[in-house]
């Protein structure tokens, strides 16, 4: 069978399903046409839902390795590899010893 016959097959369907539709009283008609929206409402919205589920997997998949490699980064940057400078604490001012200056004669008088 090729796909010309395939295609055949499916017109000739096709156009009996229509002739049969054709036949039918009015009241079932608009029922066999109610019933055929609802299937293609309830075929859409779940193919719509699949693709959204997997669009989020993927999303959260790179997020989760986002987080993985900063966390991965900021051990690596522990407190300990980190160059504390130097200066006194004085309650929970830190005063760097580089601001210190050499006398109180150097302070420009700004009054």
């Amino acid at each position: 069978m090729t796909l010309t016959h395939v295609f055949a097959a499916l017109g000739f369907l096709v156009c009996l399903g229509l002739g049969v539709h054709m036949l039918l009283p009015a009241r079932m008609q608009a029922r066999l046409g109610a019933w055929a929206a609802d299937r293609w409402l309830r075929l859409s919205t779940a193919w719509a839902n699949t693709r959204v589920s997997r669009r989020r997997k993927r999303l959260e998949r790179t997020a989760e390795a986002e987080a993985e490699a900063a966390i991965r980064r900021a051990k690596a940057l522990s407190r300990e590899s980190v160059r504390k400078p130097d200066g006194v604490w004085e309650g929970n001012v830190f005063r760097p010893d580089n601001f210190k200056q050499e006398s109180d004669d150097d302070r420009r008088n700004l009054h």
